[in-house]
């Protein structure tokens, strides 16, 4: 999974893999500073690391705005679906993509409850990165 995810990451300024990399080691490290306060269970820490490897995946290098006012493809896709959030949504589509491989699905021990639960935690922690 991390290698398929690795090998999609554009080699950009700033949104690389190297970031994704730095964003994932940042979220475990608050997990196990808030551990003690119980907010988290097991799936929510594996689901949120999950989201900081991929929130970023084949980032351009360039912002929604610009996707939005250049009428890019992916702006007009987004226009049309009423979102602004252009590149969360593709950074999500992407990561759906690659979880459906058989071999790189992570969720894949998950029973259907536990799967929908980890794709929503997913989603809305890469949308939440729409800044």
């Amino acid at each position: 999974f991390i290698l398929r995810i690795r090998g999609l990451y554009r080699n950009v300024f700033y949104h690389n893999f190297v970031h994704a990399f730095d964003v994932t080691h940042f979220l475990y490290l608050l997990m196990k500073a808030i551990e003690p306060l119980g907010h988290l269970d097991t799936l929510d820490k594996f689901t949120m690391l999950v989201a900081g490897i991929v929130h970023d995946v084949d980032h351009m290098g360039l912002n929604n705005s610009f996707h939005l006012k250049c009428d890019t493809p992916m702006g007009i896709l987004s226009s049309v679906a009423g979102t602004t959030s252009v590149l969360e949504v593709h950074h999500c589509n992407l990561a759906i993509q690659v979880l459906a491989q058989e071999e790189c699905n992570v969720f894949h021990c998950l029973n259907k409850t536990q799967a929908k639960t980890a794709y929503q935690t997913m989603v809305n922690a890469v949308l939440a990165t729409d800044m």
